[in-house]
């Protein structure tokens, strides 16, 4: 392991942030509890989000971690003041259940955890590497190591039924770890990628736009896998142009593409880039915000994920096509 990172397993723990399939429903929008929190430079606590065995979901929350990382880092030196726990390590624990994709006779207590190391040093323990799909389509992971069941530290791993209660104190003994990837810039890792010298071990998005998240509200964000081909493949798309959103060959909404929510006429539906990440020059998926504007959100019973849901296009991963008119 590279002394770095080493350096970095060293720092004292801030919190510990699960997205698991272990804890009780329902789910919640963790996106704005977090984020207000993030964003106020309030005190984080271990939390537990439940997000049943949807690796999309719990991959949706490890970027969200990692984006407002930065965010409150952003936010505190703009203003010049102190955050607590600035130089503490956030530990994020992503741990799903879908059987598919290997054989249960070769891990006969589940499927090694994975330790991911953020371009914020944002630590994630992740089972199945499916779960770390969006950071990794997002050019996020520059660190990742194998931890073998056999040697996770303070329990037995070949036995233990929840590892996941424990994984994160594998951080003190690194020696156990087998190391898949490694670099000390995000530069050296997308130079790699670009020269296929990268370990293709962790599924990045396959589809050119699928459906990532949607709030209380009924908005919902999509996962556009290159926004810059995105773009061009909608040709010389001005703001106020019409766009049509199809799940299949089915059509299920109309969407003004705009700049903001607030360019959206009550009672229309808008498409428009995710403000946070137009600057994240390094990444080439990119969230993109589909929305309708009402003045009754908590009550319409017509808002974006509705509409969506008629298409059957609200699951999670779920292809989506966009075309101008």
């Amino acid at each position: 392991m590279k002394e770095q990172y080493q350096q970095l397993l060293k720092r004292p723990l801030e919190a510990i942030l699960h997205f698991s399939d272990v804890f009780s429903g329902p789910e919640v929008d963790f996106d704005a509890e977090l984020t207000a929190t993030f964003r106020n430079l309030g005190v984080l606590s271990d939390r537990p989000y439940f997000v049943g065995g949807n690796v999309h979901l719990a991959g949706y929350g490890a970027v969200l971690i990692n984006d407002l990382s930065l965010e409150r880092k952003r936010i505190a030196e703009k203003l010049n003041v102190p955050f607590a726990h600035k130089e503490d390590a956030l530990c994020v624990i992503l741990n799903t259940l879908p059987r598919e994709g290997y054989r249960v006779e070769d891990a006969p207590n589940g499927r090694d955890f994975h330790l991911a190391i953020t371009d914020q040093g944002v630590e994630i323990f992740a089972v199945p590497l499916a779960t770390l799909s969006a950071l990794e389509s997002r050019n996020a992971i520059v660190a990742l190591y194998r931890i073998p069941n056999a040697q996770i530290p303070l329990t037995d791993g070949m036995h233990e039924q929840f590892r996941s209660s424990i994984i994160a104190l594998s951080r003190y003994q690194p020696e156990i770890f087998e190391t898949v990837f490694e670099y000390e810039t995000v530069e050296d890792m997308i130079r790699a990628k670009l020269y296929g010298m990268h370990p293709d071990v962790i599924p990045v998005q396959e589809n050119e736009v699928e459906f990532a998240y949607s709030d209380r509200f009924g908005n919902v964000r999509l996962s556009v896998r290159d926004g810059e081909r995105f773009l061009a493949q909608l040709g010389d798309l001005q703001y106020g142009d019409e766009v049509h959103i199809f799940v299949g060959k089915n059509e299920v909404m109309s969407a003004i593409y705009t700049d903001a929510l607030a360019d959206i006429p009550v009672g229309k539906t808008g498409l428009y880039q995710n403000v946070a990440d137009i600057s994240r020059t390094h990444r080439r998926a990119k969230y993109w915000e589909l929305v309708k504007r009402s003045d009754h959100c908590l009550t319409d019973k017509e808002m974006a994920i509705d509409l969506l849901k008629k298409g059957n296009a609200s699951s999670w991963g779920m292809p989506i096509r966009v075309e101008k008119k």
